[in-house]
């Protein structure tokens, strides 16, 4: 788990620099030794999502939920993603499981509106709107 761990830190280092693409190589490496590395995938997935890998992105969230299933930054993550992918049904599931998770996290509620909107949802979205003002 320590040369995992090395790596991992060294990924967070080069997403904190700005550098995504060696992110994603040292995270790999990471995810590479401890298969099950849940802080990896995430920020990963992160990273790929900064380089608009949204396919790869959600693989990552993906393998987060799979080994957490209360990972609220994961669905929320993911749920961005997806409408970039112009899965909107998807990304409305996905932002729901993220506010049942984090019911204050206003990011996920604005979100869900903008799906919803796109699903042409709109008494939906502005009560997600509503929810905060």
């Amino acid at each position: 788990m320590k040369r995992a761990e090395r790596h991992y830190q060294t990924g967070m280092s080069k997403i904190q620099s700005g550098d995504q693409t060696n992110a994603l190589i040292e995270l790999s490496r990471a995810i590479k030794l401890h298969p099950k590395y849940e802080e990896a995938y995430l920020a990963r997935g992160k990273a790929g999502q900064a380089l608009s890998d949204f396919r790869g992105a959600v693989k990552d969230y993906d393998a987060v939920i799979e080994l957490d299933p209360s990972n609220e930054p994961a669905f929320y993550n993911r749920g961005v993603c997806k409408l970039r992918l112009k899965d909107d049904r998807s990304a409305l599931a996905d932002f729901t499981e993220a506010v049942k998770l984090e019911p204050d996290d206003v990011k996920a509620y604005n979100f869900r509106s903008l799906a919803r909107v796109n699903l042409l949802d709109r008494n939906g979205a502005l009560d997600d709107l509503n929810k905060f003002v």
